[in-house]
C-alpha cells in the first residue's frame, strides 16, 4: 500500500477541547478496550493529556485506527508523520518487524497543537483557596447509553469521605491546606435508591467523536468541534440548574461565578475513553441562580475508576489557579516527577510542593528567607509551620532556591519516592506559567545526574544521611545549576537523618560579597571612604559606623546611610565622606542592612595620617590584583602592593570559609610588587577566595580552579 493510503493524521486519534482548556491531567497507561472489525476486542492503553494522547500496547508500541480498513494497527514515523503499518495490533510481534516504540508526533507538532488550543482561551478566574465552597458534580450520559450502574457511595467516598481510611477530595484539600480549605461536593441529579442518576444528552456518543467517513459520519470536523462541546456542557447546565437549591452557596468568594462544576461523562471500555480526557476548562454563557458558569472539571467515568481521587485533586488545583508541572512536549525531561501532584498523579495523591502551596494555594503565607550561614531544621511538609526555606541564588536575581522536607507518612504522602530534603529551583521569569511550555521551568527539582539538558533520576532527589547524599553545591552531583546551566552559588552540606525533622547547614557566600574597603584623608581633615561589592543579595543599603582613638565602641554616624542595589551579580562601587571626622587614627566599619531589616557588620578599616590619598592604585598603595590566569589549573599567580610598611597576609579560603593556603605572612614594604603562587594541585575544582590583609585594610578576589 502507498503511504497516503495508510496515513492517518493523528488529530483523529486525539481529542482536545479547544475553547478554553489548557490545564490538563497527564495520565500514563490507563486500560482501554477497542473493538476491531469483526468484533474482536483489543486490550490496550492510553497515555497523554487532552492536548495530545495516544493508544499503545503494554510494551509502548503506538496503535492507531486505519480509516481505510477500520483496523487498529501499529504505527511508525515517516518524515515525522504518523503512518499505519498494515500490521494489525495484537496479531504480530512489532519488535520483530522493526516497528519503533513510542511513535509520536514531533515535540514541535505537539506544542503546536497545544498552542492552538491555548490561543482560544478567554479570561478566567481562580476558585477560592480558603473557607468552604460547594463543588457541583453532574453525571452525564448520551442518548445511546444506559444509565450509570455505579452506586452513589463510590463517588460520595471519592469526593466527601471522612473516615480514617478515606482518600477523598475533601480530606486531601483539608490536609494540604492545613485546614484552611474545605470542598464539599453535591451530586446532580440527586441519586435514587443509592444509585447514580445522570443527565441524558439528546445526541449519541458518536456525535461528540471525530468524523470518519466510514466509521462515524455524524462525528465532528475541526470547524465544529468547539461548538459541539459548548452545546454539550451548556445543555447539561440548563438541564440541572433547577435542581440546585437556591439556598446552596455556589459562589463562596462572591466573584459572580460558580466556584466549580465537575462533569462526569459516562465512558465504558470503548475508544470513546481515549478521546475525552480529564481537564479543567472555562465555560462561558451559562448560569445557575444568577451566577455565571466558569471553571469546570471534565472527568471520565473509567478514568475516575482507575485513578481514584488523584485525578479529582489534580483538576481541582487547576480550578484554584495552579498550572501543570510536566512538559507538554513530553520531550525527555521531567522537571518535578512524582514529587508533586501537578506533575504526576499517584494514588493516593501526593502533596504539591511548598512553593506551589505558597504561590497558588496561599496556604503558606510566606517562605522564610535564609540570609546567614548556619544550621537549620525543617519540619515535614505536612506540618503547617517550619516546613520550607528560601535561599537566593548568587548567580541571578531571577531565580532562587526552596528547600523542604518530604516524609512518607499519613495517607497522602505514602507514594513519594522516599524521605529527605528536597531542593527546588524557582524561576520568576516563568511565574504563573508552570512547566508546561518549559524549559525554562517555573519549578525544577534537583536530582542525581540531572543537568540543564539531561533528565537524571528524579527519584534520587531526596537528600539525607540515609541516602548518602548530604550536600549540594556547584561542584556536587547534582550541582545547583541555574536554568541556563550556569552555577547558582548554592552551598548546603551536613544534611542529617530523615527523622521527625531534618537538619542542614547553609554555607557559601553571605548576602554581600565585599571586594574592598578603603579610606583616605581628604581636604579639611575629612575622610573619604570607598568600598566595592562583587555581588549583593537582598541588600537594602549600608550605614557607616566610626570609632576614634582608643574607643572600642563604634557609633553610627548621622546621615551615613548609602542605598544598596538589592540583588545583583554585577560589581558595585560606593563612596561616602565623613566631613566631621575627628583627628586620626580612626576606625570605620559598615553595617550592611538587608531588605528584611536584618543586618550584619563587615570587617573594619583603619584610617590614620599615613593613609594614602587616592586616586590610582600604584605600587605605593594598598591593592590586591586579580590572579592570572583565571580560571586556572593547577596554579596561578597573585600580585599585591601595600601603602605602608607593616605586616601583611595573603590567605586563600575555600567556599566553606576554611583556609586552604597562606601565600604571604610577613613584613611588606610600599613601592614593591609582591608575587605569590597558589598551587591547587590537591584541591577540588571550584571557587576560592583570596584575601589581602595589611595596614587595617582588606581586599578579596575570586579565584576559579577548573580541572
Amino acid at each position: 500500500m502507498t503511504r497516503s493510503s495508510y496515513s492517518y493524521f493523528f488529530a483523529l486519534l486525539i481529542f482536545w477541547f479547544a475553547h478554553d482548556q489548557g490545564r490538563a491531567a497527564y495520565i500514563r497507561g490507563i486500560p482501554v478496550k477497542v473493538v476491531q472489525p469483526g468484533g474482536d476486542t483489543l486490550r490496550c492503553f492510553a497515555s497523554g493529556d487532552e492536548h495530545y494522547n495516544w493508544l499503545h500496547d503494554a510494551q509502548g508500541y503506538t496503535i492507531m485506527r486505519n480509516p481505510h480498513t477500520g483496523y487498529y494497527e501499529y504505527v511508525t514515523l515517516q518524515q515525522q508523520i504518523l503512518v499505519c503499518t498494515g500490521v494489525i495490533a495484537g496479531r504480530a510481534d512489532p519488535s520483530s518487524l522493526g516497528i519503533p516504540k513510542y511513535a509520536l508526533a514531533s515535540p514541535q507538532k505537539r506544542e503546536s497543537i497545544r498552542s492552538q488550543a491555548l490561543a482560544k482561551q478567554t479570561s478566567t478566574t481562580a476558585g477560592p483557596t480558603s473557607g468552604t465552597f460547594q463543588n457541583l458534580v453532574v453525571f452525564v450520559r448520551f442518548s445511546d447509553q444506559s444509565e450509570f450502574s455505579d452506586p452513589i457511595s463510590t463517588y460520595s467516598e471519592l469526593y466527601n469521605g471522612t473516615s480514617a481510611s478515606s482518600i477523598s477530595l475533601l480530606k486531601y484539600y483539608q490536609e494540604v491546606s492545613y485546614n484552611q480549605l474545605t470542598i464539599n461536593s453535591v451530586f446532580f441529579p440527586a441519586p435514587s435508591h443509592g444509585t447514580v442518576v445522570s443527565y441524558r444528552d439528546s445526541h449519541t456518543q458518536a456525535y461528540y467523536m471525530p468524523y470518519d467517513a466510514t466509521a462515524n459520519p455524524t462525528g465532528y470536523l475541526d470547524g465544529n468541534r468547539t461548538g459541539r462541546e459548548d452545546s454539550l456542557l451548556l445543555g447539561v447546565v440548563n438541564g440541572v440548574k433547577n435542581l440546585v437549591p437556591d439556598s446552596l452557596d455556589i459562589d463562596a468568594n462572591n466573584d459572580g461565578y460558580i466556584d466549580n462544576i465537575s462533569f462526569i461523562i459516562e465512558g465504558g471500555t470503548t475508544a470513546w475513553a481515549t478521546l475525552l480526557w480529564p481537564h479543567r476548562g472555562w465555560l462561558p454563557g451559562g448560569d445557575i441562580h444568577g451566577k455565571s458558569t466558569g471553571s469546570y472539571n471534565l472527568l471520565i467515568q473509567d478514568f475516575v475508576a482507575n485513578e481514584g481521587s488523584s485525578v479529582l485533586c489534580h483538576e481541582m488545583f487547576h480550578t484554584l489557579g495552579a498550572p501543570d508541572l510536566y512538559h507538554y512536549s513530553y520531550a525527555g525531561i521531567e522537571p518535578v516527577g512524582t514529587w508533586d501532584l501537578m506533575a504526576y498523579n499517584t494514588s493516593p495523591p501526593q502533596h504539591m510542593g511548598a512553593y506551589m502551596k505558597f504561590r497558588y494555594g496561599h496556604w503558606i503565607p510566606a517562605i522564610p528567607e535564609l540570609t546567614a550561614h548556619g544550621t537549620y531544621t525543617l519540619q515535614p511538609l505536612q506540618s503547617q509551620t517550619g516546613n520550607c526555606y528560601m535561599i537566593r541564588s548568587q548567580g541571578t536575581a531571577n531565580e532562587y532556591y526552596v528547600v523542604e522536607y518530604r516524609r512518607q507518612s499519613g495517607i497522602f504522602e505514602t507514594q513519594i519516592p522516599g524521605n529527605g530534603l528536597l531542593v527546588y529551583r524557582i524561576n520568576t521569569l516563568a511565574d504563573g506559567q508552570g512547566n508546561g511550555g518549559g524549559p525554562p521551568d517555573e519549578v525544577y527539582i534537583y536530582r542525581q545526574g540531572g543537568t540543564a539538558s539531561v533528565d537524571g533520576d528524579y527519584t534520587t532527589a531526596r537528600f539525607s544521611a540515609e541516602s548518602g547524599r548530604t550536600q549540594i553545591s556547584d561542584q556536587t552531583n547534582p550541582s545547583a545549576f541555574l536554568s541556563d546551566g550556569s552555577p547558582g552559588g548554592l552551598d548546603i552540606s551536613g544534611i542529617g537523618s530523615a527523622g521527625a525533622t531534618i537538619s542542614f547547614t547553609l554555607n557559601g557566600p553571605l548576602p554581600i560579597a565585599l571586594s574592598s574597603f578603603k579610606g583616605t584623608i581628604g581636604v579639611n581633615g575629612s575622610v573619604i571612604l570607598f568600598w566595592r561589592t562583587l555581588s549583593e543579595v537582598g541588600n537594602y543599603g549600608f550605614a557607616v559606623q566610626r570609632a576614634s582613638g582608643k574607643d572600642t565602641l563604634f557609633t553610627e554616624l548621622p546621615g551615613s546611610f548609602v542605598p544598596g542595589h538589592g540583588t545583583t551579580i554585577q560589581p558595585q562601587d560606593y563612596q561616602w565622606t565623613d566631613a566631621s571626622a575627628p583627628a586620626p587614627p580612626l576606625r570605620y566599619r559598615l553595617r550592611q542592612i538587608n531588605l528584611d531589616g536584618t543586618s550584619q557588620y563587615l570587617d573594619p578599616l583603619v584610617v590614620d595620617k599615613a593613609s594614602p590619598a587616592l586616586p590610582a592604585p600604584a605600587p605605593s598603595v594598598f591593592a590586591l590584583r586579580q590572579n592570572y590566569p583565571n580560571p586556572f589549573n593547577p596554579s596561578t599567580t597573585i600580585e599585591f602592593t601595600v601603602a605602608r610598611s607593616g605586616r601583611a597576609t595573603v590567605t586563600v579560603y575555600d567556599a566553606l570559609g576554611q583556609i586552604v593556603g597562606t601565600l604571604f605572612d610577613g613584613t611588606a614594604e610600599p613601592g614593591q610588587v609582591y608575587h605569590s603562587t597558589f598551587d591547587g594541585t590537591h584541591l577540588a575544582s571550584g571557587m576560592y577566595i583570596c584575601r589581602l590583609n595589611a595596614g587595617g585594610s582588606l581586599e578579596t578576589k575570586k579565584l576559579l580552579l577548573l580541572r
